[in-house]
Formats: structure tokens, sequence, C-alpha cells
């Protein structure tokens, strides 16, 4: 094992000595957490793949989530695999694909404003992580 990797361990046995043995996440049957993926080819190229049937880019100049939440909510349920795109704390994703001489709006199916009415310049990219994949969860489980 090395040093600084992340490791999954089961618990075997409590009280006195604490018993534990690593355990492979594939064998764990809840969920642990997202995966983050940095892939080897450009943003838009990625989006772009054909990997993904629905793809949502996050930005503070997106649409409001007010106005696309059904649409959002119908593309979430009936999608295999979808892309979830977030800025970086330089710049956001239309500077992105723009750098890459790209609109961003021909890439993403949804670009959206996930923290309408944010009070601040931009977002910490966990937090926006973790704003937007509630609201996706939200969708998810909805009726």
């Amino acid at each position: 094992m090395e040093i600084d990797s992340r490791v999954t361990v089961r618990i075997s046995a409590l009280g006195g000595a604490l018993k534990v043995a690593l355990a492979d996440p594939r064998d764990i049957k809840t969920y642990w957490g997202y995966k983050v993926t940095a892939p080897d080819v450009p943003f838009c190229q990625f989006a772009k793949s054909g990997r993904f049937d629905l793809v949502i880019a996050t930005s503070r100049t997106g649409r409001q989530l007010k106005d696309v939440i059904a649409d959002m909510s119908s593309r979430w349920k009936t999608s295999n695999s979808t892309l979830t795109a977030f800025g970086a704390p330089s710049q956001g994703l239309h500077e992105i694909a723009a750098r890459e001489h790209r609109n961003l709006d021909d890439i993403a199916d949804l670009v959206v404003n996930m923290i309408p009415n944010q009070a601040t310049e931009t977002v910490r990219t966990e937090e926006a992580v973790y704003a937007s994949l509630s609201i996706l969860n939200a969708l998810a489980n909805s009726g």
C-alpha cells in the first residue's frame, strides 16, 4: 500500500481492542461517496465524447434553477450517464469553453445556476459540488 493512499476498512470487532481489516470498496453495497476523475482530453471534447446522455454545466451565469427544474428533473430521471461539470477557482466553465474556442451552451444540455442568489462572486468548488449533488439527489428520489 502506498503512503497517502485512500483505504477502506471494515470493523470486525468492537469492544476492548478494535479490530479492523482492509476492505475492497466494491464489496460495500452502500453509497461511499462520489468519484472524481480527471480526463486527459480538454473539457469540451470530453463533454461531447458521446459517453454522456446528459451534460449539466453549473455556472453563476446559468439559467435559474427554478426555471429549468422541471426539464432537468425529467432529463435526470431518464439519463443513464450524466456529466455534471463545475468550473475551476480561477475560471468558470464559460471561460474554459471559450479557451477551447467553443460556446458552453453548445457543449452542455443545461447550463444551470445551482446556487441562486449567492452572495459572493464565486462559490468554492467543494461547496458547489455539495449543493448541486443534493439537488440532483432530491430529483433522483422525487416521485
